[in-house]
């Protein structure tokens, strides 16, 4: 996890005294550490999205229904402007399948999917070759 502190942002200033114990400071970048038991924590599966709507109301969002192996969740995914929506169903995701649900434009989301972010650039964390819908990821 990485906060930049450029402009010394009471964000940026605040999450360096939450977490100075652990952390680093890089040309203004504040760099994190976890412990490999936390990162355990997390459940890590590769899912497939079946099918992906719109949000009203919303230009970033989608409601994605992925089949993770054996059971299908609901994620909603700032993605829209990276994705059309009648591309997605079929892509093979990177997906968190552990989290808290929480209730995002009235959509209860149940995961999060992985991406790389750059700016408003998103590209989907995928799988190379052919995987099985709910192989763990490590």
């Amino acid at each position: 996890m990485a906060y930049s502190s450029a402009g010394s942002s009471k964000s940026a200033q605040d999450a360096w005294k939450q977490f100075k114990p652990r952390a680093q400071q890089n040309n203004g970048v504040i760099i994190v550490t976890i412990e490999i038991k936390d990162f355990e924590k997390l459940e890590l599966k590769v899912g497939e999205i079946i099918k992906a709507e719109e949000i009203a109301g919303t230009d970033m969002l989608y409601k994605l229904e992925v089949d993770v192996g054996g059971r299908q969740i609901t994620l909603v995914a700032g993605i829209k402007k990276s994705y059309k929506r009648e591309k997605l169903p079929g892509k093979k995701i990177v997906v968190v399948t552990n989290l808290r649900p929480t209730l995002i434009k009235g959509v209860t989301s149940e995961g999060m999917l992985l991406a790389a972010v750059k700016g408003e650039n998103v590209r989907l964390v995928t799988v190379d070759g052919d995987v099985e819908v709910g192989t763990d990821v490590a």
